[in-house]
């Protein structure tokens, strides 16, 4: 179990919340409004805190896209609505079923 998010870690400029994740593509911090990502799964640790970054920098719809095609893997992502909500959106396998 991995959790990788920014409510700790981020920094406020001009009024705009910035992440310590970074988008490889522009170099410049990740702007998806994803505040976390916790995997589940039965592989090392070191595999699903990797696994929990690369999703936090995809972003939810990909993110989730692409735990649903891993085989075992579960997930939890919150984000942020403009209003400073939160929502939950979990993977099947979170909802479902226990990962062995």
């Amino acid at each position: 179990f991995s959790t990788s998010g920014d409510y700790r870690q981020f920094f406020v400029q001009g009024g705009v919340r910035y992440s310590h994740h970074i988008e490889p593509s522009t170099g410049y911090p990740v702007p998806s409004g994803l505040v976390s990502v916790s995997i589940l799964a039965a592989e090392s640790c070191a595999f699903v805190d990797g696994l929990g970054t690369a999703v936090r920098v995809m972003g939810t719809e990909k993110g989730l896209a692409l735990i649903e095609r891993l085989e075992g893997v579960a997930a939890l992502f919150i984000t942020e609505a403009p209003d400073g909500s939160l929502r939950d959106h979990l993977s099947q396998r979170m909802r479902l079923e226990p990962v062995p």
